[in-house]
């Protein structure tokens, strides 16, 4: 199997310098996501901007390296990485991990659990690793069809006590997300024709939000939901955030 980490984002909430990178003690967070995921995928790739790889050589980064032009959300920059793995990986047509690169992973269980076949379902495109957790800052809401809905704490003035909370992890097949973005993409004006062009004219597009998006269209499948127990997963946009996470890993 192989794990695609998203580090391709501005990091415009941390000063410009991208949260992969950002140091835990002992290693950069990219590689302690890659230590994690290491008993349950063969290879590795981190989506980087050009800004960044620029000086990545600085880290010593276990993964490999995929380059590409951003701008237009996340989900444009998992399309340009999946192309870029699948043109490397001609033979390929398994399933594909993503995860965000600004997860810090406190333990393998996510990766256990996500890779685990009998845990998955095939009615599915995707399916979204997921606890119960406490003020989520994205949560889902769900039925026995999948995920009807995204949330988001910043642009909502719905606060829920408890939510479906991604944990920044994702399972799907790399030749079924490949032809699901570039869906998604054209539906939001997105081409291949400029795909390596930044246009300021057109809207960030979102996995999370393309995930509900797909919710009854017949023609497509749904996207799915597999929850796992909490506290294996936190995000940082902060130094003093970051501090904290320092502080969690110390202590166990």
């Amino acid at each position: 199997m192989i794990l695609l980490i998203m580090a391709a984002g501005k990091s415009t909430r941390f000063n410009g310098y991208p949260k992969a990178f950002c140091s835990l003690g002992k290693e950069i967070n990219v590689n302690n996501t890659i230590e994690k995921s290491s008993k349950y995928v063969e290879k590795v790739y981190v989506g980087i901007n050009k800004e960044t790889f620029e000086y990545t050589n600085q880290f010593d980064v276990r993964g490999e390296l995929i380059s590409i032009v951003t701008g237009q959300g996340d989900a444009d920059s998992i399309y340009k990485c999946v192309i870029e793995i699948k043109r490397r990986n001609p033979e390929y047509h398994r399933d594909l991990l993503i995860c965000w690169g600004d997860a810090v992973f406190f333990e393998e269980v996510p990766f256990k659990y996500a890779t685990n076949d009998d845990e998955m379902d095939e009615n599915y495109f995707i399916s979204a690793v997921c606890s119960w957790d406490k003020k989520p800052y994205a949560w889902f809401d769900y039925d026995n069809t999948g995920i009807t809905k995204v949330h988001f704490y910043n642009d909502s003035s719905e606060v829920v006590e408890y939510g479906m909370h991604d944990q920044s992890l994702f399972r799907t097949n790399i030749d079924i997300i490949y032809e699901y973005l570039k869906i998604y993409r054209e539906k939001n004006g997105l081409t291949d024709k400029n795909i390596n062009i930044y246009n300021p004219n057109i809207k960030e597009i979102k996995l999370l939000e393309m995930m509900a998006f797909y919710h009854n269209l017949n023609e497509y499948k749904n996207a799915g939901i597999l929850q796992i127990p909490s506290g294996s997963v936190m995000s940082f946009n902060s130094v003093e955030e970051l501090e904290n996470i320092k502080k969690c890993l110390r202590e166990g």
